[in-house]
């Protein structure tokens, strides 16, 4: 949910979500994705 950095919005209130996010964005195909995208080094 990388939009809602741009879009001013914190996801703080929702710990559960971020925690998922977090797992999500560690995994080998999302990561190899952002780092083609130029979204992650």
């Amino acid at each position: 949910m990388n939009w809602s950095k741009g879009r001013g919005i914190d996801l703080g209130a929702w710990p559960n979500l971020m925690r998922y996010l977090s797992g999500v964005v560690e995994r080998p195909g999302v990561r190899a994705t952002l780092v083609a995208e130029g979204l992650r080094k």
